[in-house]
């Protein structure tokens, strides 16, 4: 059997092959699964790929809303009303309720939001990039890839 054979050799083939319900040739099977494996890898690539730059953009924005989150717990005095924990522990004790409903007006809610969605968007992008790095074989069998 010829190894190139042309496009309407192959359908022949095939066709006959499925007419008479024989075994298909040796050659066949491992184009077939190198085949397969390579569209794994390269499926396997893209998604490493996307999950990557999905991560790389979500550590930009948490580094974005970090910042924003600290500045504006410093103009709104969040820190100052926070270290009267360590310096009038009795006295807070005693105002709790004063101390917890001022601490709660200070707080940034905007910026702590776009924080904790841009860790948790890193967190699931690195998931899935890691999840996929085994499939993409770095070591491929290339005896399959040879031509019969």
């Amino acid at each position: 059997m010829s190894k190139n054979l042309p496009k309407n050799d192959w359908e022949e083939l095939v066709g006959s092959i499925l007419s008479e319900q024989n075994d298909p040739p040796a050659f066949l099977l491992p184009k077939i699964t190198s085949a397969i494996a390579r569209r794994r890898r390269f499926w396997a690539g893209l998604e490493v790929f996307g999950s990557l730059a999905l991560s790389l953009a979500s550590v930009a924005g948490l580094i974005w809303a970090g910042q924003e989150l600290v500045g504006q717990l410093m103009r709104a005095g969040t820190f100052t009303i926070l270290s009267l924990i360590f310096s009038d522990f009795m006295v807070v004790i005693a105002n709790w309720q004063a101390f917890a409903l001022s601490l709660v007006e200070s707080l940034p809610v905007l910026p702590a939001i776009l924080t904790l969605g841009g860790a948790g968007l890193a967190l699931i992008s690195f998931k899935f990039m890691f999840d996929n790095l085994p499939k993409l074989n770095w070591q491929p069998n290339l005896r399959n890839n040879l031509n019969y």
